[in-house]
């Protein structure tokens, strides 16, 4: 499920640091034993070790693969292996595919140069997605909140002749210190309401947590016309001043 090496394998070019297997010395591989003559054959001599201690399964002896996490445990392995037999190290290494065909040839591997055209662009988008973040981050709102009217019944007519709807109301608070908000409602005159276990129309969040409280708004049956009528509500951190304004229906029996 990574999508890290679809990722890395479009950034990599030939000049990139990649485990690789030098083909060039280790082909053709068979079995061996220490000391044996190597003049004539290639260097590994097919113990697999390289594949067993791969994490995701892999033969870095087939080359570049999708699935390789560039974690070095072949390099380790395939050195100690070197090492037993008396051979040079780095049959398994890090290095460029340009390096180990210039090898291929015979011939020495150009200086290295990490800062290049490809290397500057990667810096770049890096920088720009980092400061987008964090200016992300900075400018985020420290106040979510959530209004939905009830379903069912969509109002209430009471015994004094008002029309009554519910409102389910969640406010998120991302601040850490506890937080006041009041709740004002506007757009139908004559419009109250009350916070069902709560005086006023101020409620308090714990820090870091989410308030769901319970409003019944009510109106006088001559204030609305229509079966629906937009109303809206507006919530505000009582500290800080921050507002968030959402607007709502409220349903009535119409004409």
């Amino acid at each position: 499920m990574c999508p890290w090496p679809r990722f890395q394998s479009a950034m990599f070019d030939e000049h990139s640091l990649l485990v690789t297997y030098a083909a060039w010395r280790g082909e053709p591989r068979g079995h061996a034993k220490k000391n044996e003559d190597f003049s004539n054959r290639g260097h590994c001599i097919d113990c697999g070790l390289c594949v067993r201690v791969c994490p995701t399964g892999i033969d870095i002896r087939n080359g570049q693969q999708l699935a390789c996490i560039g974690c070095g445990l072949c390099v380790d392995a395939c050195n100690s292996v070197m090492t037993k037999i008396g051979l040079p190290a780095d049959l398994i290494t890090y290095d460029s595919l340009s390096d180990q065909a210039e090898l291929a040839r015979g011939g020495q591997p150009v200086p290295r140069h990490f800062i290049r055209p490809r290397t500057l662009i990667y810096i770049g988008v890096f920088l720009a997605v980092a400061i987008g973040m964090a200016v992300s981050l900075a400018m985020r709102s420290h106040l979510d909140v959530t209004l939905l009217a009830d379903r069912a019944p969509l109002y209430v007519k009471l015994s004094s002749g008002d029309i009554q709807n519910g409102y389910s109301l969640k406010i998120s608070n991302k601040l850490r210190q506890p937080q006041h908000y009041q709740i004002r409602f506007d757009g139908i005159d004559g419009l109250s309401f009350k916070l069902v276990g709560h005086e006023g129309d101020t409620v308090e969040v714990p820090g870091d947590s989410v308030g769901t409280f319970r409003l019944l708004a009510k109106v006088p049956k001559s204030a609305i016309s229509e079966r629906s009528t937009s109303i809206g509500v507006t919530i505000q951190n009582v500290e800080s001043k921050e507002e968030s304004r959402h607007d709502a229906i409220f349903s009535g029996p119409g004409k």
